[in-house]
């Protein structure tokens, strides 16, 4: 969960109401958003993920997709990469396309949860088809 931290902090830091001329600690946030993405690194997989445990897998990913505090931490920073993208300069397009990119790896995020709860629910209808199938056989 450490990049839920690492979000969380980046939100507390860069308030609306922070004065944009304060000078920026070393290794600090500046005030590009975009630069939080190069401090974080590559997130690692918890040690307790197993991908064969579709069910569990798909329970956590149901309980994260709906946890207030996740959903509101997801919209905040689209907020903050839309109105970056809408309010870069007409010619900066590397400026565009970060914040686009950005905005495309929440949506990510998003989708990966979503998938793992797809794949527990078909795998739990499956689960349960087999059972039928198993019971309807059963001479007893």
């Amino acid at each position: 969960m450490g990049w839920i931290s690492n979000l969380f902090h980046y939100l507390q830091n860069t308030s609306d109401s922070r004065d944009e001329d304060a000078p920026i600690k070393p290794g600090g946030l500046t005030r590009d958003p975009i630069v939080f993405a190069d401090t974080v690194g590559e997130p690692q997989l918890a040690r307790g993920f197993d991908p064969s445990e579709k069910i569990l897998n798909g329970r956590h990913a149901e309980a994260l997709l709906t946890d207030p505090l996740l959903c509101a931490v997801f919209e905040a920073v689209a907020q903050r990469y839309r109105l970056a993208w809408e309010n870069s300069p007409r010619g900066d397009i590397e400026a565009q396309r970060v914040a686009h990119m950005s905005l495309a790896a929440i949506k990510d995020v998003q989708g990966a949860l979503r998938s793992h709860l797809g794949n527990a629910k078909l795998f739990e209808a499956d689960l349960t088809e087999k059972a039928r199938r198993d019971a309807a056989r059963s001479p007893y």
